[in-house]
């Protein structure tokens, strides 16, 4: 019963890192005028946040929701 639930979040987790990574290297890619070593720098944060996206993507989202309150109040 475990290994079902253990390999269906090993799934999960592979199927949003791979989501996850391939838009932002989708909006990384549409940048044009950033230097080769920002390229690399925004490539290797890139990875490191992939992998790390059951801790990025909650944070991120927080920080949206916290930036839409800001707007709301002006």
């Amino acid at each position: 019963m475990w290994d079902i639930i253990f390999s269906g979040l090993i799934l999960f987790y592979l199927v949003m890192l791979s989501l996850l990574f391939t838009r932002w290297l989708g909006f990384l890619q549409r940048e044009e005028n950033l230097s080769p070593k920002t390229k690399f720098h925004s490539l290797m944060f890139l990875l490191i946040a992939a992998l790390l996206w059951p801790l990025v993507v909650p944070i991120s989202y927080l920080e949206l929701l916290e930036r839409q309150e800001q707007l709301q109040n002006f």
